[in-house]
């Protein structure tokens, strides 16, 4: 799926998306909400905070 496919499917920016894929952002729990729901539960929304945590990033404070 390509990012422009996913953007459709989960409503997210494309841009954004790059940004998640290179770990530039962390999604904040709306985002990883769509993500967890556009990938099936495939991406839970749990993986996002290990995420973050590698990030040095609050979760309410992560992008999106």
């Amino acid at each position: 799926m390509t990012q422009e496919q996913f953007e459709k499917a989960s409503g997210i920016p494309q841009a954004l998306i790059s940004k998640y894929e290179c770990g530039r952002a962390v999604p904040g729990l709306q985002n990883a909400l769509r993500i967890s729901r556009a990938t099936s539960g495939a991406i839970p929304v749990e993986s996002w905070e290990k995420a973050a945590e590698e990030a040095g990033v609050e979760p309410k404070a992560a992008v999106g």
